[in-house]
């Protein structure tokens, strides 16, 4: 977020209007910042933030259901948490596993993690043999 103030400006010859000059003024100081901040794109769709466990199967990666874009100053420190949902024994292509905090700076922005595949429930063999 860039905040600045255009003071004392008055009405001249090339702009006869005050906020025709408050126009002016507040281009001249956007563009001396322009160049110095980036927008870039921190977490991509389908990015793999984590991955679900389970004793009975090898479980799917849990990947960003949407994006992060930002625009920011190079060097914003950015940090992701993940926190789990409660699941059940079986896990559907898709479906929301978890949820991660993007913090980019102050900013923090929450995005849905789905299950890449899949994960079957366990069997009645696994169960039985596991009691």
């Amino acid at each position: 977020m860039i905040v600045g103030v255009v003071l004392g400006v008055r009405a001249a010859a090339a702009r006869p209007s005050e906020l025709g000059g408050v126009i002016s003024a507040t281009e001249n100081l956007l563009g001396s910042v322009g160049e110095d901040v980036v927008h870039a794109r921190v977490v991509r769709p389908g990015a793999v933030l984590g991955g679900v466990s389970s004793a009975w199967a090898a479980g799917p990666a849990a990947v960003a259901a949407t994006g992060v874009s930002v625009t920011a100053w190079p060097g914003t420190p950015v940090m992701i948490t993940v926190r789990p949902r409660p699941l059940g024994h079986a896990i559907s292509q898709g479906q929301p596993v978890a949820r991660a905090a993007v913090t980019i700076g102050g900013e923090v922005r929450h995005i849905t993690l789905v299950a890449s595949r899949a994960a079957p429930a366990p069997s009645v063999r696994w169960r039985l043999t596991r009691l």
